[in-house]
């Protein structure tokens, strides 16, 4: 069946009839009131423009009648027309305005223009033409003007018109200037969708160039009508030629700097006229030019590259002439500029643009940039950080690709003479090292902010105030320090590099400080020399501050408030207090990168514990901000490392795993018991010198910390004693269901390390704050981690724990209908309760089992009677076993869904939910495969043939597959072993959802699952010889045995929040409209028995706003019924709102598997694909939109419900989408489905 896909939108109004009208009216009320309102027009032309044409079906959706749209349209061009044909020149001048705006939306599609003005959009042009022709035959000459150049904004309507066309040919003979140059400017809109009309002008234009009577400002205007010559690539080609050929002639510099223009927008349509035209404005350069065809020229290559940089290499001639455009000190500061700006449009795209350079030239750029990163000039320092910058960075990548490539791809010249080139080693280093030239960039930089700071420090002993310098100061401080992050990207080294030059700046920021505040004392009593960094006096001090609260609900950032006074310092302290602040988070910003990429671990501790040692001496009053605490936080691990981490340590934690075997493991651990209750002390203590202070806002965000890091006693204490200090309702339930979950999850751990716990409890319960310093010894960290329990023992208070987790949610749920509001908050604890009740139940069957073969070896008689039970307990264990197994990977799948559904989320926060889900799917894996000894001669004995053929564990298998990417070779080839184990054909297709393994936490789990392997594999080696049911036994104890240390090992690493969880706003998802095209009755689907059900759909996307930079290429769209989904009597309708509810996940993820399986086999062809869902129960129709601008989509599609009996159903949807990355999201439903009818008519 033929999908017609457009677009429409209602601009806020109920539907598209009230929209014309409102727009037709609008029209009609600006005309009357002339040119005050006229103006406001403009927009809602441009509105309904972008607009397709509507079809009878979206005509029948919103109770239009076909043509209706087009109908109201011609009537606001016709009114516009006639107030152009009636009024004066000030009110056309207006009119023409209004269309010059669509102009720009013609000259980017060309041919392709579907606007408002498109010929088959106004029947009733010829109208149109003949009201402003009126104009152009009675008006005065300015008149005339205004009337041409109103013909180029209708250029489609007129350019087939023989009159239209004689009047333009006339008028570019014309005497008058202005009707010449209006003349010029309506050819040239015509040639870009008349190629005859092209051919006539091109000659008629390079006649008015070469004319020696035409004044030079005609001239000008016909050498830029050419660069509107682009209807056809031949007419682009004849026209370049013309061109170069004028350029190469003797024509004046002016002329030839504007041609230079002209031909190089004319190349930037044509690729194969790029090369040349660089060739071209080489020349230019090369030879003894004037400055003004030097500066052109510069300029056009900018034009250029700033399109087309990858789309051919770059040659050593660009690279030479801008290389000494740059070294030349005789040449202007702008040319030099340029040079820079265009060298950064080359190296700030693709790695192939170093294809053809070598070496030698691009280490001499290098040293040649870094000597411009040191001028005076503002400008041009910061573009050569930023192109040095770029440099290093499309240098790494290239070596990337150039490493991963196959032979035949490799890239030629300079990634291959890195591996011979002596001079290579000042650009790029072994994976792990910090390449000289990186280490120069960053110091450059560093050093740049170091005189910054000497500046302050400067104006301060000269008693100066600032003024404009504090908002610019900041501004450098911060592009600066996000170069720094950029090249970080590559080159993560080059932080430690940062970090330690960071230390230079707070001494120097802290006698800023001190010098300010010794100037000030006894002046303003309201800053100590202690704490000169305050907040604002808030009129109920004693109440939380909900305006803080109000903006971070929105997931907004509070701007922190600074101390004001009516002294001359107070500039000074907040500039120097800014600048602190912006050091610390780019520091904490710097460690967060670097625990993801994982290196340099002792060193950056070590650094970090200088740096807070540096903040403690030069600079003591922001000691207690909630920066420098998330640095002290870092800083206690750098003196407790060398103490605990050893090989007795890696041992006593993970005794059982070869960790020789584990790639990378001679980087530390990150989570030690020791090291964690530290942590938890010191959060602790930290909040409750906030709280005492009233500084509610800094003990929210200490509790955020918390939540992120997994220290669960410190944000009990937070939010339990923020709660008391809110009077809103929606405010007490958010930080109420904060604290149930901290509360939960503290009690985990209470249960797996009893003694920690109560120490810590006795923290929370103590006055005072917790200052004592924490030096864990080998001795105190051997005491510390023996406390732990075996939680398998705790299976009843894990229960109640469920239970308290699951009140989070349901406190959450009591806000009533949120329209996308805390979904991602009540779909993140359900997934976290749901996984802590699965393991409940595993614990439960490995208890019951072995409970139960106690008792039957304590008993003594018949031993079939014997033999019988002790397989049916078995079988009872290996079906339990396989459910909790199914769950668990259906619970990852889940999480994957809840990744992928937040177009808007943080790239840690989506690695963080893709850990969980590994972790899920891991735990899958191992309760599949524990139990399993189908290898066994004794085990084919016991359990039938026809129970095993029943269970398959190629999808658990499969979904782990997916997610090991980055996970090693040797685990891998672990892996790979049970794969050959499988029957069933296995996907080797990599989720995006896979498991980075560059992050601590990530290669703690890594280590657990190769302990897990081990174990499994060396049960099943063993299991191959086993006959008799007793050596079975043995099987089955050790199998039970590595289950409860899997579990045990799982629940000791921290579970930590993503940081996404805090963002509360209204989520991003889309809602569907669904009409049935073939009832009479549009408030009702009906269709006969036997029939397939025709319905008219519309989605519209909702809460995007500006908050993803994601651009969606693609909507997709699955409908489902089920034939046992009747309804029941008496309710023939669905429910029109969606609400978030537990139960609707599992069918959320059911739809987004079969929509993903469409998108996979193919991704055009929505109404021919027979989706095999495996449920025959289940009917799904796929659709494909593709939205427009503002976002709705239409599509016409049949649904097969032909087998369905009478009765009522509900249609279930599901929708996602496809970026322009080529990345998947789902989007959640924000409406529910409807209900169709199938009875006889």
């Amino acid at each position: 069946m033929a999908r017609n896909t457009i677009a429409v939108s209602m601009s806020g109004l109920e539907n598209l009839a009230d929209f014309f009208h409102h727009l037709s009216s609008e029209c009609f009320k600006c005309l009357r009131q002339r040119i005050a309102a006229i103006e406001q027009i403009s927009h809602r032309i441009r509105e309904l423009s972008i607009e397709s044409n509507i079809t009878k079906a979206v005509s029948d959706m919103y109770g239009l009648v076909p043509g209706e749209d087009r109908l109201f349209s011609n009537t606001i061009l016709l009114r516009l027309a006639d107030a152009f044909r009636r009024g004066d020149n000030h009110m056309r001048r207006c009119i023409l305005k209004v269309f010059l705006g669509e102009l720009r939306h013609l000259s980017k599609k060309g041919k392709m223009y579907n606007g408002i003005l498109a010929k088959h959009r106004v029947p009733n042009y010829v109208e149109l033409l003949r009201r402003v022709k009126v104009v152009f035959d009675t008006g005065d000459q300015q008149a005339k003007s205004l009337a041409l150049r109103l013909f180029g904004c209708w250029a489609d309507l007129a350019k087939d018109s023989a009159q239209i066309r004689y009047v333009i040919l006339l008028s570019l003979q014309s005497s008058h200037v202005s009707e010449v140059m209006a003349a010029l400017f309506a050819a040239g809109c015509f040639c870009l969708l008349a190629e005859d009309f092209s051919c006539i002008i091109l000659e008629v234009s390079i006649n008015l160039i070469c004319s020696s009577g035409i004044s030079a400002i005609v001239k000008r205007a016909a050498i830029r009508s050419l660069s509107m010559m682009q209807c056809t690539l031949s007419i682009i080609s004849s026209t370049y030629k013309a061109g170069k050929r004028l350029v190469l002639s003797s024509m004046e510099d002016d002329f030839k700097a504007e041609m230079l223009l002209t031909l190089s927008k004319l190349a930037s349509k044509s690729t194969i006229l790029i090369a040349e035209q660089v060739d071209l404005l080489l020349s230019f350069l090369k030879h003894e030019s004037t400055a003004l065809l030097k500066a052109r020229a510069l300029k056009c290559l900018g034009i250029l590259f700033s399109r087309y940089a990858c789309h051919f290499p770059i040659n050593t001639d660009v690279l030479g002439i801008l290389h000494n455009v740059i070294e030349d000190s005789d040449l202007t500061l702008n040319f030099q500029c340029e040079a820079l700006r265009i060298l950064r449009q080359i190296f700030g795209v693709i790695p192939s643009s170093l294809s053809s350079i070598s070496v030698p030239d691009l280490s001499k750029l290098v040293l040649n940039v870094e000597g411009a990163a040191l001028s005076a000039s503002g400008v041009k320092r910061s573009l050569a950080f930023h192109l040095l910058v770029d440099i290093l960075c499309c240098l790494r990548r290239a070596m990337e690709e150039h490493s991963h490539a196959s032979p035949e791809e490799k890239l030629p010249s300079v990634c291959s003479q890195f591996q011979d080139d002596p001079e290579a080693i000042l650009l790029t280093y072994g994976e792990n090292e910090l390449p000289p030239s990186a280490n120069r960039a960053t110091t450059l930089i560093m050093d740049y902010l170091i005189s910054l700071a000497k500046q302050v420090m400067s104006k301060t002993n000269q008693n100066m105030l600032f003024t404009v310098f504090d908002g610019d100061l900041k501004q450098e401080y911060n592009t600066s320090l996000s170069l720094i992050l950029r090249l970080a990207e590559d080159y993560p080294s080059s932080l430690l590099v940062a970090l330690d030059k960071i230390r230079c700046i707070i001494q120097t920021l802290g006698n800023v400080d001190d010098n300010v505040n010794t100037e000030c004392i006894g002046t303003y009593s309201s800053i100590s020399k202690k704490d000169s960094v305050v907040k604002k006096p808030n009129p109920d001090n004693s109440n939380f501050p909900c305006d803080s609260l109000c903006k971070e609900l929105d997931a907004k950032k509070p701007n922190l408030v600074f101390a004001a006074g009516e002294y001359h310092g107070e500039s000074r302290i907040l500039v120097v207090s800014e600048l602190m602040l912006t050091l610390c988070k780019f520091s904490n910003a710097s460690l967060n990168k670097l625990n993801d990429f994982g290196q340099h671990y002792c060193y950056i501790y070590l650094v970090v514990k200088h740096l807070v040692e540096c903040i403690k001496e030069s600079a003591p009053r922001y000691y207690d901000t909630y920066e420098i605490f998330c640095l002290c936080m870092y800083s206690h691990l750098a003196s407790n490392r060398c103490k605990v981490i050893s090989e007795k340590e890696k041992d006593l934690r993970l005794a059982p795993c070869n960790l020789e075997a584990h790639e990378g493991v001679t980087k530390p651990r990150y989570f030690i018991p020791s090291a964690w209750a530290v942590q938890e002390r010191r959060a602790l203590g930290f909040a409750k010198k906030m709280i005492r202070e009233r500084n509610y806002w800094t003990a929210y965000r200490v509790g955020k910390y918390s939540f992120s890091k997994g220290l669960w006693f410190a944000a009990t204490f937070v939010f339990r004693k923020l709660i008391h200090a809110v009077k809103s309702s929606s405010f007490s339930c958010w930080l109420t269901s904060l604290m149930l979950l901290a509360g939960g999850e503290s009690e985990i751990k209470l249960l797996l390390f009893p003694k920690i716990g109560i120490e810590l409890i006795s923290e929370l319960q103590a006055e005072g704050i917790c200052e004592k310093e924490i030096n864990v010894t080998e001795i105190d960290m051997e005491y510390l981690s023996g406390t732990r329990v075996d939680i398998c023992y705790c299976e009843g208070k894990l229960g109640k724990i469920c239970n308290r987790i699951w009140s989070s949610e349901e406190t959450l749920a009591l806000t009533g209908p949120s329209d996308g509001l805390f979904y991602f908050q009540r779909w993140f604890i359900c997934l976290r309760a749901e996984f802590l009740e699965i393991v409940v139940g595993i614990f439960g069957f490995l208890s019951s089992h072995s409970f139960a073969m106690e008792v039957l070896n304590k008993e003594v008689g018949n031993e079939n009677i014997h033999f019988a039970a002790t397989t049916e307990n078995m079988k009872t264990l290996l079906l339990g076993l396989t459910n909790k197994s199914l769950r668990l990977n259906q619970l990852a799948k889940n999480y994957d869904l809840l990744a992928t559904s937040f177009l808007d989320i943080d790239h840690q926060s989506f690695r963080s939910i893709c850990r969980l889900a590994f972790n899920c799917s891991m735990l899958a894996f191992c309760t599949a495969f524990a139990m399993d000894f189908s290898i066994s001669h004794a085990d084919k004995n016991i359990m039938p043939c026809s129970f095993r053929d029943q269970v398959s564990y190629t999808p658990v298998v499969q979904d782990l597959f997916m997610r090991l990417g980055g996970a090693g070779s040797k685990i891998t080839a672990q892996f790979e072993q049970f794969m050959s184990f499988l029957t069933d054909k296995i996907d080797l297709f990599r989720s995006r959802t896979q498991l980075n393994c560059a992050n601590y936490l990530d290669r703690d789990y890594l280590l657990i699952f190769q302990f897990a392997l081990q174990g499994l594999l060396c049960i099943r080696r063993d299991a191959k010889g086993v006959i008799d049911k007793g050596e079975l036994q043995s099987l089955v104890n050790r199998g039970l045995q590595l289950m409860y240390d899997i579990l045990q090992k799982l629940m000791e690493l921290p579970f930590q929040l993503p940081r996404y969880y805090f963002r509360t706003r209204h989520c991003i998802g889309a809602e569907l409209f669904i009409f049935g095209a073939d009832s009479g009755n549009k408030d009702k689907i009906i269709t006969p028995p036997g029939f397939q059900l025709s319905l008219n759909l519309c989605i519209q996307l909702k809460n995007m706003l500006a908050r993803t930079s994601a651009q969606l290429a693609k909507l997709y769209c699955i409908l489902a019924a089920r034939v046992s989904s009747r309804l029941p009597l008496g309710k023939g309708e669905a429910e029109n709102t969606w609400e978030f509810r537990p139960r609707k996940i599992n069918e959320m993820v059911q739809l987004n598997a079969i929509l993903l399986q469409y998108l996979k086999e193919d991704a055009g062809k929505a109404n021919e694909i027979n989706i095999v869902n495996g449920d025959e129960d289940l009917v799904t129709a796929c659709v494909c939109f593709e939205p427009n601008e503002r976002g709705p989509g239409f599509s016409i599609y049949l649904l097969n419900v032909s087998a369905f009996p009478e009765g009522s159903y509900q249609i279930n949807w599901h929708s996602c989408c496809i970026d322009t990355n080529g990345s998947h999201w789902s989007l959640l439903p924000l409406n529910a489905g409807v209900s169709f009818s199938v009875k006889r008519l």
